[in-house]
């Protein structure tokens, strides 16, 4: 059985990694300090939100993902970042 907590922790390193990878863009693209407080202030919520939502059940990955993951699957890092890539992505648009 796939050890829930060690999926949201999988979960939550890859949403790092993807908040690192924006924040990067940010501050390469020379928005100004007002706009990069903002907009880091979103991808953070975004974060926080999605992680929340996992926990809570009423954001879900898919079966085959999660029990990828349990498993330790060779391609299962690659299917969660992926899943959790969209996700991320889909969230900061709204």
């Amino acid at each position: 059985m796939t050890s829930f907590s060690s999926v949201i922790h999988q979960a939550d390193k890859h949403l790092r990694t993807l908040v690192n990878k924006k924040m990067l863009a940010l501050k390469q693209s020379g928005l100004s300090k007002e706009e990069m407080n903002e907009s880091s202030k979103n991808i953070y919520s975004v974060k926080t939100e999605l992680l929340e939502d996992f926990k809570t059940g009423f954001q879900r990955l898919d079966k085959d993902i999660v029990e990828s993951v349990g498993k330790r699957g060779s391609d299962s890092s690659l299917r969660l970042h992926q899943a959790l890539d969209f996700l991320f992505q889909n969230k900061l648009k709204l």
